[in-house]
């Protein structure tokens, strides 16, 4: 594994003092919330081949989205739990608003960093499945894990690198944020949102992040986006979330 490690842009990096077993009586002693049957529209269903210009919530941090020209999945994660276990982990409350073989046909798939709730290595390979010619865009770091399952089209981005795909700009932008996926690759993947350019709209895709002044830096360079995908709502325990 690479020694190359990556920090925000004001060098901070998430480094807790709390251990691992800390951790994980935390993670297997806190109360979990209940669950809460939230009221879906099945309008989705009336989407066909030829729609165009629509914005789907299908949960968490996953959306899909046409811009005129490309649909576009992002952090996929259609699993019952963001874990590298079928069996423990985080376990979802809320079913996905559009089940994943239901999907339409998917141009594009984007990842913004290698956390379990947004890269779901097994939605992943099923979309794969669905859509052999789908390319998937993923941070700096992750693309030997995608390509090991047997996902074939994959490139990878640091900061400001971008890609166009049908007069469509991908554009992998600063957030703040960490990276890790087991106990010794802190950091060893960047990390980052998707600013999605085209000549009919602009749509920002932050993933996870805290404030920052990347924003303002994102949008000195980029403009202010039509649509905006931003988390809210994580705040605690404290000693992860701050």
């Amino acid at each position: 594994m690479s020694e190359e490690t990556f920090s925000n842009t004001n060098q901070t990096s998430f480094d807790s003092e709390r251990s691992l077993g800390d951790f994980l009586k935390w993670r297997f002693t806190r109360k979990e919330p209940k669950a809460t049957q939230i009221e879906t529209s099945d309008q989705w269903k009336q989407l066909g081949e030829q729609s165009r210009n629509y914005t789907v919530w299908i949960g968490h941090s996953t959306f899909l989205l046409n811009n005129g020209d490309l649909t576009i999945l992002t952090d996929p994660i259609f699993s019952k739990r963001a874990s590298p276990f079928s069996w423990a982990g985080p376990k979802r409350l809320i079913s996905p608003a559009i089940p994943l073989d239901e999907l339409p046909d998917i141009d594009v798939v984007t990842v913004s960093h290698n956390h379990y709730d947004h890269l779901d290595i097994e939605s992943l390979k099923t979309l794969q499945k669905l859509n052999p010619n789908a390319l998937f865009l993923v941070a700096k770091g992750d693309k030997d894990l995608l390509v090991r399952s047997g996902i074939k089209n994959v490139k990878e981005f640091l900061w400001w690198e971008d890609l166009e795909v049908k007069n469509t700009l991908f554009i992998f932008t600063p957030v703040q944020h960490w990276s890790a996926r087991g106990f010794r690759d802190r950091n060893k993947s960047l990390w980052g949102g998707w600013f999605i350019q085209s000549s009919n709209r602009s749509i920002y895709h932050a993933g996870d992040t805290g404030y920052s002044d990347d924003f303002k830096e994102t949008k000195s360079r980029l403009g202010s986006p039509d649509y905006a995908m931003i988390p809210i709502g994580g705040y605690d325990p404290r000693w992860i979330m701050s």
